[in-house]
């Protein structure tokens, strides 16, 4: 799994911030940063003059914490949160990509863009070609905006993938199904039967 670290940083995207489930609905948990315009992400630093390590792990268990796989999962996850300084964005996301496919059973190294060798092409798709390849890999899964910008045509030796989200519906806490939220709300919900609910 490569990390696009290199990419610039994009407000109100999920660089920095994601979706759960609350009595009242779906609401954001958001990692404050500094400054983030015109930066990759690698560049953007966390806000640590708010404590939000502390605040996102108390909307976890209060909002949570009656879930079956909460007491296996969010205890790491909370403590992850609360008991770190961290600087930049990119370590985090990493972390907790980390911690994620620990969670799911999935056996996969992450590797930074920033630590693969840099191609000279400004072309969005030969960049993410050029990362695949750095890697090995013979598949690159893209999210569901790659449509817009990627060049099918030059996926000739690597196959080119969209990812969808979840079609599934799941037992959630707080009333009727709420689709497109973080893997933590199907991780606490579902715990391991999460992994067959994604489109990998």
């Amino acid at each position: 799994m490569v990390v696009y670290d290199t990419a610039q940083y994009s407000k109100n995207q999920y660089h920095n911030r994601n979706r759960i489930k609350t009595p009242g609905g779906p609401t954001w948990l958001t990692v404050p940063v500094r400054s983030p315009q015109k930066k990759p992400i690698l560049s953007v630093e966390i806000d640590n003059s708010k404590d939000w390590g502390r605040r996102l792990s108390f909307m976890l268990e209060a909002n949570y914490a009656r879930s079956p796989w909460f007491s296996q999962h969010g205890t790491e996850l909370g403590r992850l949160f609360r008991q770190s300084r961290w600087e930049r964005l990119a370590d985090l996301n990493i972390r907790l990509l980390s911690l994620i496919t620990k969670a799911l059973d999935i056996d996969t190294e992450i590797v930074r863009a920033s630590a693969l060798p840099a191609g000279s092409s400004e072309d969005p798709t030969d960049k993410l070609l050029a990362m695949t390849q750095a890697v090995g890999g013979d598949t690159y899964l893209s999210g569901p905006g790659g449509r817009t910008y990627l060049d099918r045509s030059k996926f000739d030796r690597i196959a080119l993938r969209f990812s969808r989200p979840p079609q599934a519906v799941y037992p959630q806490l707080w009333g009727p199904f709420e689709p497109n939220l973080s893997i933590v709300d199907a991780l606490f919900n579902c715990g391991t039967d999460t992994k067959n609910l994604l489109d990998l």
